[in-house]
């Protein structure tokens, strides 16, 4: 878990993310580096959720198993990357470089794959 929670540090650190989880396919949080207030298991559930939509949609259109989500909000970016069994799920502000983030985002998905 010290591992998980090294991983998300040096993300925060890399670029414009402000938040991040490492979360079980079954909704469980396995690390986290989330802001004051904010309720650990929404995030966890939600997590699980997005990835199985994302199944779901990738299945009926026939485009293959979920890689990553975008979400846009009008405050900010909700960025997801599925890996076996588990979920990478971070935010950042909505005019960040997605394009750094999404370098780091898949240098974090290298290095807890090696973990988990």
């Amino acid at each position: 878990m010290r591992k998980l929670e090294s991983i998300l540090q040096k993300l925060l650190e890399a670029c414009e993310v402000e938040s991040s989880a490492v979360v079980s396919s079954k909704g469980q949080i396995m690390a986290a580096t989330l802001g004051k207030g904010v309720d650990e298991k929404a995030v966890s559930s939600m997590s699980a959720a997005m990835l199985s939509i994302g199944e779901r949609v990738g299945s009926v259109l026939g485009t293959g198993k979920t890689q990553s989500l975008e979400i846009h909000c009008s405050e900010g970016l909700v960025l997801l990357r599925a890996m076996p069994n588990t979920v990478l799920i971070a935010t950042a502000p909505a005019d960040a470089k997605v394009g750094l983030i999404d370098y780091e985002l898949n240098q974090a998905v290298q290095e807890i794959i090696k973990i988990i």
